[in-house]
């Protein structure tokens, strides 16, 4: 897995490396593996805690666990140039494919439907003040 991972980080053309499904001491040692390569590169701060993601974050990497636990859980390790935003976590962490597209669309129709229930507002409040209106009309 050393190997593999110091292959990721000299090669320029890989964006993320996919490691496959673990349990949680050996996603710890994924970590403790960034860290040597990270000193091995002869970086000068080398984070001795193996408890976060911190130690891939030193190294210019950043490593998220996705999947459930004992069954699929694994880690994906990002070059920090292409980390992944806030959005495209979630959708993962959600067992989701990631697809900006789709994501522009959904907003696109999220605007759109506050558009149309601002819209729809508007004329039940302009209706009910009609209403009242015509109600005093009567009782005068």
């Amino acid at each position: 897995m050393e190997i593999s991972i110091n292959d990721f980080v000299q090669d320029n053309k890989l964006e993320k490396i996919t490691l496959p499904p673990m349990n949680k001491m050996h996603r710890s040692i994924v970590y403790v593996l960034i860290n040597m390569i990270h000193a091995y590169l002869n970086v000068d701060y080398v984070c001795s805690s193996i408890y976060s993601h911190e130690i891939a974050e030193i190294a210019g990497l950043s490593a998220f666990s996705f999947g459930e636990e004992d069954i699929d859980r694994h880690v994906v390790i990002y070059k920090k140039e292409f980390t992944p935003s806030p959005e495209e976590l979630t959708a993962y962490r959600k067992g989701q494919a990631w697809n900006p597209a789709l994501v522009k669309l959904v907003n696109n129709h999220v605007i759109i439907r506050y558009i149309f229930l601002i819209f729809f507002l508007f004329i039940f409040i302009y209706f009910l003040l009609s209403l009242i209106q015509h109600l005093k009309m009567l009782t005068i």
